[in-house]
């Protein structure tokens, strides 16, 4: 990796979001990450070593963000620590006083990938002289076979990423706009399509995708309810239906998809 190391400090204390935060920065950076669940936390933190970046939730126990932005501005050493806020905030004035008071940038949540890595790249950009992020992508060396999931709902793109994680390099999008985007710069040989997608997003998955892939590309559709199949209207290659049992979901796909679970 001929990338930078890059020492990221998460700052949030709800533990799930840590973990996107973490999922997201170690797919795609050569890094290393601390975490600190409230502002106290994030001192001792940044007094042992500092950050490359830290990622600010605002709303925190004992030392919430915006307190702890205030500190930084008061100190010369901490002041030079780039920080992107992360938060479900989005009014306009509040963000003019995060940036009055040093910010570099703002995610929004719910987090979604594409757009923190764009707000993380930007900032490592003005951090590093000719930072390039493909240079520091796990993605460039990553082996595992491509996997592009189209699911509306977020809380199961995140189960689907943990279930064939380590067999796939699985980018989850919401829609079919989304999906026919990440094509466009990836040529992603696996798709799945939830059914629970619009029928505009799967005409575009299964058509537009289609006419502008290079190579055949495998697309299938999870489903939970038979009577929501559209296989007459749209083509895909096989159907694969969605089980509570997780263990039992992850082997119908893999084996849809003919990997071998080792």
């Amino acid at each position: 990796m001929d990338g930078p190391l890059i020492k990221f400090l998460i700052v949030e204390d709800d533990e799930s979001q840590r973990m996107i935060l973490k999922s997201i920065l170690k797919k795609n950076y050569t890094c290393e990450i601390k975490e600190a669940s409230n502002g106290n936390e994030a001192l001792e933190q940044i007094k042992i070593e500092n950050p490359t970046l830290i990622l600010l939730d605002l709303s925190m126990p004992q030392l919430g963000g915006t307190e702890l932005l205030e500190i930084f501005q008061t100190n010369p050493d901490y002041k030079k620590i780039p920080v992107i806020v992360t938060s479900a905030n989005n009014d306009r004035k509040t963000i003019g006083n995060l940036v009055n008071k040093g910010i570099y940038d703002y995610i929004l949540k719910p987090i979604e990938r594409h757009s923190a890595l764009n707000r993380i790249n930007k900032v490592l950009s003005a951090i590093f002289d000719g930072f390039d992020p493909l240079k520091n992508h796990h993605e460039a060396s990553d082996k595992r076979p491509k996997l592009l999931l189209v699911e509306p709902d977020k809380y199961q793109r995140e189960i689907m990423d943990k279930l064939l994680g380590n067999k796939f390099a699985v980018h989850g999008t919401r829609n079919g706009t989304d999906a026919l985007a990440a094509f466009e710069k990836i040529k992603y040989p696996y798709i799945l399509l939830s059914d629970k997608a619009e029928l505009l997003d799967k005409k575009i998955v299964t058509q537009k995708i289609r006419e502008i892939a290079e190579d055949k590309v495998f697309i299938y559709l999870i489903y939970s309810d038979e009577k929501t199949i559209s296989q007459k209207i749209f083509n895909f290659d096989g159907l694969i239906k969605r089980s509570i049992d997780p263990e039992q979901f992850r082997k119908e796909i893999l084996n849809s998809l003919k990997v071998i679970d080792e």
